[in-house]
């Protein structure tokens, strides 16, 4: 299964277009990691994302995009 999600904007420019397309990008990679160590059995405890979050920010591990963007 292959999910996504879509923004649509207005008027951007062609700075803030790549910004956007970057943390989508990085967004994208954090999805795909929380997928791969807690989409299966692994994950059955956790009953949501905010968990990952939390525990990742605990452990201090570093993320190119704010963790309130995920």
């Amino acid at each position: 299964m292959k999910v996504t999600r879509i923004i649509k904007s207005k008027n951007l420019n062609r700075g803030k277009y790549k910004q956007l397309e970057e943390q989508a990008k990085q967004l994208g990679q954090i999805r795909s990691d929380i997928w791969h160590g807690y989409g299966s059995i692994k994950g059955v405890s956790i009953k949501n994302d905010r968990k990952i979050r939390d525990l990742w920010l605990k452990e201090k591990r570093k993320f190119k995009v704010s963790a309130n963007a995920w």
